[in-house]
């Protein structure tokens, strides 16, 4: 009975940071999925255009989905359109007060966190740009950025560990975009102190 209390000790810690860690990948993958699932309902015309706004409290992980029929879309976005500032329209306006959003499903995933508040938008063809965060090191482009973080590693904004790209957490993810809705995802390595590339 020593030795399997023994065993049990030691072992508990290893087997509650694999879960967690396994969680926590799972929702990070749960929310690409999401994403890739809303660029479908674009692509095959469901939607004019669509526009996934990451916010809340850092308490844990939510994205609100928007959705624009296609008049809107071509009113607001189109060439010739009168409805916006030309040099705006490769530039979506996360605030439903400013354009024509439909929430259609609030996204949320309670055992991670997000960071920071920012938006991506989601159309046919690839040229409107939401919410850009950080440059691309290879081509300079601008790109869209999300941190989630496991919540038991993190504290949330107003704490001294809170989720976001400078604190060095493990059990840490990003997801970058580009305006196409392009995403690469990257688990933080603690070790090499290092973003590391997701298959």
């Amino acid at each position: 009975i020593v030795i399997i209390i023994f065993f049990v000790v030691i072992a508990y810690p290893n087997v509650s940071s694999w879960i967690e860690k396994r969680e926590t990948k799972k929702e990070v993958l749960d929310i690409v999925a999401k994403i890739r699932e809303v660029k479908s309902d674009v692509s095959s015309g469901k939607y004019g255009m669509a526009m996934i706004h990451w916010t809340g409290n850092f308490v844990f992980a939510q994205g609100k989905i928007f959705s624009m029929s296609h008049e809107d879309y071509v009113d607001q976005y189109a060439p010739n359109s009168t409805k916006r500032d030309a040099n705006a329209r490769r530039n979506c306006d996360y605030d439903p007060r400013r354009q024509p959003w439909k929430l259609e499903e609030t996204f949320k995933r309670h055992n991670i966190r997000h960071w920071p508040n920012t938006w991506m938008c989601i159309s046919r063809e690839g040229t409107i740009r939401g919410g850009t965060e950080e440059n691309d090191p290879d081509t300079g482009e601008r790109l869209g950025m999300l941190i989630l973080c496991s919540i038991n590693t993190t504290t949330t904004a107003n704490g001294s560990n809170r989720c976001n790209y400078s604190k060095k957490n493990a059990d840490r993810y990003k997801i970058n975009w580009t305006d196409a809705t392009i995403l690469k995802v990257y688990s933080y390595n603690v070790k090499k102190d290092k973003w590391i590339l997701l298959k």
